[in-house]
């Protein structure tokens, strides 16, 4: 399974092997900022307190070196900060965190690399089940919980909601279904965080990208 920052930036990636640059997204810092925040979040790492400062809750290796890295800037952080504070300045680290994030998606099986190379795999190894690319698959999930009625759930939600605090919702969705795919973001978002802290930190997260 990818990280939430790992499905972020592949949405920025090319489609047309013709085409081998990435989207420019003017947001993504902010968005791999805010989700690398979200995937500490979910794995109960971190959370807000009742000042809406982030703090550690469980300083344990993750297993990601990405994640680590991240929660121990928290942990030795002098008091409980802002999202705004973390997310500026994780922000700052973008460049070398999509690098790190390209090298990941080739060792994960999203890429193959041929002839010095990179292409998509396809079946990828992240959806072995399905004769597609890693990105279409995500993008099909997407879409389906968003306008179909599809299953929901909190770490596709917080991948939406990041998408569309950085202004990259045009990535999934055409212009004829951005109004609908927004209204009905929100509306999981509200009715989601009406129930679990999670869901909370989640909104908060977005809303502090939004503001950037």
């Amino acid at each position: 399974m990818l990280t939430l920052f790992e499905e972020l930036y592949l949405f920025t990636l090319f489609d047309d092997r013709e085409k081998k640059t990435a989207i420019k997204v003017e947001k993504l810092p902010y968005g791999l900022a805010g989700s690398i925040l979200a995937e500490l979040v979910l794995a109960g790492k971190v959370q807000l307190n009742q000042k809406r400062r982030l703090e550690v809750v469980d300083a344990a290796s993750t297993g990601d070196d990405m994640l680590d890295k991240t929660l121990q800037d928290l942990q030795e952080s002098e008091k409980p900060r802002k999202l705004t504070y973390w997310i500026e300045a994780l922000s700052e680290k973008s460049e070398k965190l999509q690098k790190r994030l390209s090298e990941r998606l080739i060792s994960s099986g999203v890429f193959v690399v041929e002839d010095d190379e990179r292409l998509w795999a396809i079946p990828s190894q992240v959806y072995p089940e399905h004769n597609a690319t890693a990105k279409y698959c995500l993008k099909e999930r997407l879409r389906a919980i968003t306008l179909a009625d599809g299953v929901n759930d909190i770490r596709s939600l917080a991948l939406l909601c990041l998408l569309n605090s950085s202004d990259m919702l045009d990535l999934v969705f055409t212009k004829d279904e951005r109004r609908e795919a927004n209204r009905n973001i929100h509306e999981m978002l509200v009715t989601e965080a009406l129930k679990t802290p999670a869901a909370q930190a989640i909104e908060d997260i977005h809303n502090a990208v939004d503001a950037q």
